[in-house]
């Protein structure tokens, strides 16, 4: 009898964890992005370079301009894909003073409220953070981009929704080749450079 109370409650226990982790709010909100970027233990040592280069603006005259009272930027509606699609969009952009103190560790495990994920250095441009969650037909990666510009630190945060390509029997090679040669690093280069300080 013990033993059917104790299997009984821990599968009201993993049902209540699985039904939490299922319609918890996935977006992780600017608060995090202050603890995890700009509030952790300072590291001696350079930003490591993370400057951001100027690119030009060909291919973003279509792209939308969002403008708060302290930055503006420009970014595209969507991604014109078939595969993926904008989640948390358009990016949330957190604004600190420059820390010169902050230092970006390549690591393969991170703890977030979320869940699990990596912190690497892209290109010597960026410090990236992805945190991802999957479900049985798409898996959702949220992206936190830090970098220096106009010597201040930003973090521009966003998630995208990568669909399971099994599901697709006949597309499934076309989804694939679109999600290995999908490039974020190049859209996040040019919503950077487009930013510009307002105050």
């Amino acid at each position: 009898m013990q033993v059917k109370i104790i299997v009984l409650f821990l599968g009201i226990v993993l049902i209540a964890i699985s039904t939490y982790l299922l319609t918890a709010d996935k977006i992780q909100s600017p608060s995090f992005i202050e603890n995890t970027f700009f509030k952790k233990t300072p590291r001696m040592g350079e930003p490591g370079g993370l400057q951001i280069e100027q690119i030009a603006e060909s291919g973003m005259s279509n792209w939308q301009t969002y403008r708060s009272e302290e930055y503006e930027f420009k970014y595209p509606e969507g991604l014109e894909t078939n595969y993926m699609d904008t989640q948390k969009w358009p990016p949330i952009v957190t604004v600190r003073e420059f820390d010169p103190n902050f230092f970006c560790e390549n690591l393969e495990r991170v703890q977030t409220p979320v869940g699990l994920g990596k912190q690497k250095q892209v290109d010597d441009k960026y410090c990236l953070l992805t945190v991802e969650q999957g479900t049985a037909g798409a898996r959702y990666v949220n992206y936190t981009y830090v970098a220096v510009k106009n010597n201040k630190h930003l973090a521009l945060e966003f998630s995208l929704k990568f669909v399971n390509c099994g599901v697709f029997i006949e597309q499934m090679a076309d989804c694939e080749r679109e999600q290995e040669e999908f490039d974020v690093n190049s859209i996040v280069d040019a919503m950077l450079d487009s930013f510009l300080l307002t105050e």
